[in-house]
Formats: structure tokens, C-alpha cells, sequence
């Protein structure tokens, strides 16, 4: 029963890295994109985000800002796949 027990746990240790390693594979890909606002207009729903920019020596330069229309039923987050590499 002891042997079960840990391979139980050992099978959700892995499922729970496995899970936290595809979160942080998402935000590298989003290319550190931070959403700001969201305004809801109807169906609709404009999305505001901006990412830091950074100099080739490593400082922080500002924003950029970047926004974007959608339908209020896929939401900001769902389509990010929207921001500028």
C-alpha cells in the first residue's frame, strides 16, 4: 500500500511540474507583454498592454504600448497571440 501511495505522488509531482513548466514557457513566449486595461464596449472589448524596453546594455528604456479589439466572449488573455513579437 506504501509503494501505491508513492507512486501516486510521484505521478502528481511530475503532472505539477509538467504544468508549471508550460506557465512559464507562456509568458517567454508573450515576449513580457503586461496587461494594463481591458474596456468593454457591447460584444466587444479592447485590450490594453505594454512591455518594457530595454537597451542593448540591459537598461529599461520606457514602454511600448500596444492595443487591440476583440469579442468580449474570447477575452484579452485568450488572445494574446495578437501582440507583436
Amino acid at each position: 500500500m506504501k509503494i501505491k501511495k508513492l507512486i501516486i505522488s510521484a505521478l502528481l509531482g511530475l503532472s505539477t511540474f509538467q504544468v508549471v513548466s508550460t506557465a512559464n514557457a507562456d509568458i517567454n513566449n508573450s515576449n513580457n507583454w503586461m496587461q494594463i486595461s481591458e474596456v468593454a464596449n457591447g460584444f466587444n472589448v479592447t485590450c490594453y498592454w505594454r512591455r518594457a524596453l530595454v537597451s542593448s546594455n540591459g537598461e529599461s528604456g520606457g514602454y511600448e504600448y500596444y492595443n487591440y479589439t476583440v469579442s468580449k466572449f474570447v477575452g484579452c488573455y485568450a488572445s494574446r497571440n495578437k501582440l507583436p513579437k
